[in-house]
């Protein structure tokens, strides 16, 4: 048979381990920090268009791949911010359909800097407008 002391420090062990237990859990959920250990995240990404043999193509520059028309991918609840820059021979605007965001009509040159809060997923694929 086991004795009251080991019996005592068995119990105070088991205690103690459960009580370590709760306060991790209490403290992993955030209670205890006068911050939040989650900042927003964003999302950056850099495209331009580009005049190629007469057609115009949206070219990745930085946070997406630099081949031509590239997909442009974000996630919800995060801010996304996209530069878009022209590098044409005339005058473009970008519009994303299903966002219902557009930069106004670049000159040659120009840049502009949209800040997009995507706050459900779409039905389907969203389409870019180049004009």
């Amino acid at each position: 048979m086991i004795s009251k002391n080991k019996l005592f420090v068995v119990v105070v062990i088991l205690v103690g381990i459960t009580a370590f237990a709760g306060m991790m859990a209490f403290i992993g959920q955030g209670n205890v920090r006068h911050v939040e250990i989650f900042w927003q995240e964003r999302v950056e990404q850099t495209v331009s268009f580009e005049d190629v043999d007469g057609q115009v193509q949206l070219q990745g520059i930085s946070g997406v791949d630099g081949e031509p028309n590239p997909y442009l991918i974000t996630r919800t609840n995060f801010a996304y911010l996209l530069t878009v820059i022209n590098n044409g021979d005339t005058q473009h605007r970008l519009y994303i359909e299903g966002l219902d965001v557009q930069t106004d009509l670049l000159d040659v040159g120009e840049q502009e800097t949209l800040t997009i809060y995507p706050n459900k997923v779409p039905e389907n694929q969203i389409l870019i407008k180049i004009s």
